[in-house]
């Protein structure tokens, strides 16, 4: 229609009148660590609950803790696959999200959803502590207040986004993780297995050692007849500690007590052991990757005193055979 256009001219305010704002930098790392969180770092047990863990990135943002500790997961996730090394990174968001679900443990839940972010957190956290070359007694630790906040803080399962976690969803879990062939475990290797433990045994010194010691025990020989089953219990000895009582835990758990160290050094070997029958080669275990593994084994070793590393030896030796 030939009709001129007229704009107005743009309304943009005067850059001198613009008053002074600080400059947001935005941590980039984090949200590289979310996107893993998301694609790959988030807990993969039990089996097919993926999408429990993407409502919980989205309930992130209410918590801080809560976000502190899917990313400090995914951060020591990133650096034990070796795809980049966030140790410090991961550490720095460990402690803010302990000291935050701490502060936030002393407050009541008021919504399905504080609790929830409360329980979310310290599975995270304990899942973080499963790639930490230094982490077995965090693992312990994190271990007995993920069983805590589930018994004390979730008083209605029914309406927690975490209501499939069952122990019998862990152990569907360990199966799904099993090929379909049976394993079968090296009779002589499971006999010096329990001729270690008979040579530990005056070492120990309480209640909860011996029924530590009796249960990789029962387990050894089961594993002879049948590893799948063995395997399957195994899932059940990884939480032993939390039904210790406050006393029996703190003397398990004594930096002192190195009976209780070497046990769990052959606990370890066991789990390795009866996974490698249905895992084959792969790095990534059920539990624990091969080189924490390793890394937990070998701290042992370093820290006791010379007179008990006889103590050790087929534990050790176990652990530098390791293919990592």
């Amino acid at each position: 229609m030939r009709l001129p256009c007229v704009y107005p001219a743009a309304v943009l305010p005067d850059p001198q009148t613009v008053p002074s704002a600080t400059t947001v930098k935005v941590c980039l790392d984090h949200l590289r660590f979310f996107h893993h969180f998301l694609a790959e770092a988030y807990p993969p047990h039990p089996y097919g609950a993926s999408a429990v863990w993407q409502d919980v990135a989205a309930l992130s943002h209410k918590y801080e803790f809560l976000a502190s500790s899917i990313l400090a997961l995914a951060a020591q996730h990133l650096t034990v696959s070796n795809k980049a090394d966030y140790s410090v990174q991961a550490l720095n968001l460990r402690i803010s999200a302990i000291r935050g679900l701490n502060d936030a443990l002393s407050q009541p839940c008021h919504t399905a959803a504080d609790s929830d972010a409360r329980y979310a957190a310290i599975i995270g956290l304990t899942f973080q502590s499963t790639y930490m070359p230094d982490g077995l007694m965090e693992f312990i630790a994190m271990m007995r207040g993920w069983m805590l906040i589930s018994t004390t803080l979730v008083t209605d399962h029914r309406t927690s986004m975490f209501r499939q976690f069952t122990r019998e969803s862990w152990v569907g879990s360990m199966e799904k993780y099993m090929e379909e062939q049976h394993g079968v475990t090296d009779d002589i290797v499971i006999e010096d297995f329990l001729a270690s433990l008979r040579i530990l045994q005056p070492l120990l010194r309480g209640h909860a050692e011996l029924q530590y010691l009796s249960r990789l025990e029962r387990l050894a020989l089961l594993s002879k007849t049948s590893p799948r089953d063995a395997l399957l219990e195994m899932v059940f000895c990884y939480a032993l500690t939390n039904k210790m009582t406050d006393e029996d835990y703190a003397s398990f758990t004594d930096p002192s007590n190195y009976g209780a160290q070497i046990l769990l050094a052959h606990f370890l070997v066991l789990n390795h052991m009866l996974e490698e029958c249905f895992l084959g080669t792969r790095s990534r275990r059920f539990s624990f990757f091969k080189n924490i593994t390793q890394s937990w084994i070998l701290n042992i070793g370093r820290r006791l005193p010379d007179g008990l590393q006889r103590y050790m030896m087929w534990p050790l030796g176990q652990a530098r055979d390791l293919a990592v």
